[in-house]
């Protein structure tokens, strides 16, 4: 998150505090450098993000659920609004996004079951997939 945004993980602790930095940044930290996810294709980046969410602490995989989830409910949101069109805004095809967000709901949902999000995580992918499939 804070790469993303460009500042450096200490601005980011200084910001919103050690504790919640620890959390947010573990969700993006122990992969591939922000150049060598530029030059990574999505699907590469995406297998590396999900394969690397059973490996981490509790907290971070319950922040990467709540980011996925606000994510995937956008899309659907929009999807409601303007239909099919909404896959047009991705570089990833529909079926590539569906792909993601499932193997996000296994990989939640092994990592830890009890996680309080999963139920609806898996609720807005099957949408998402019934979505899909119907057109």
């Amino acid at each position: 998150m804070a790469e993303r945004a460009g500042q450096p993980p200490h601005v980011f602790k200084a910001v919103v505090g050690h504790a919640r930095a620890g959390m947010a940044l573990g969700v993006y930290s122990g992969g591939p450098s922000v150049e060598e996810q530029q030059k990574a294709d999505w699907r590469q980046r995406k297998e590396a993000y999900v394969g690397k969410l059973h490996d981490k602490p509790i907290e971070t995989i319950l922040v990467s659920c709540a980011d996925k989830l606000h994510n995937a409910r956008d899309i659907m949101f929009e999807y409601d609004k303007i239909g099919d069109d909404i896959w047009d805004r991705f570089n990833p095809s529909k079926q590539e996004t569906l792909w993601y967000y499932a193997s996000l709901a296994m990989a939640f949902e092994q990592a830890w079951p009890d996680n309080p999000l999963l139920p609806d995580f898996k609720a807005i992918v099957r949408r998402m997939q019934t979505a899909i499939e119907s057109n």
